[in-house]
């Protein structure tokens, strides 16, 4: 079954797209997992972040991942830093109950 994207998942695939994904607090596996998504398709998801911000990466993105980046493109790296980060911990500590 294919993944559905939350905008949770593209807000992390944008966090991971401005801070890089070693700034995240779990490796990148570790975080497509705790997601359900696969690296892959966190990559691509990556790639559209990219386009929508450089003109390089992959030019088909979906009506949501244009939503968030118009919403959140403007935030510092710090303030998407603390959004993306929440996100992770808010999964880490659902997944553990």
């Amino acid at each position: 079954m294919r993944h559905k994207w939350s905008v949770e998942d593209d807000l992390v695939a944008f966090y991971l797209y401005r801070c890089g994904k070693n700034d995240a607090p779990l490796s990148f596996k570790e975080v497509c997992e705790l997601l359900e998504i696969s690296e892959n398709s966190m990559r691509m998801r990556i790639a559209n972040y990219r386009y929508l911000d450089v003109g390089k990466g992959l030019s088909h993105f979906s009506k949501q991942t244009k939503e968030v980046y118009e919403k959140y493109r403007d935030f510092s790296e710090e303030d998407l830093r603390k959004v993306g980060r929440n996100i992770i911990e808010r999964r880490l500590t659902s997944r553990k109950l």
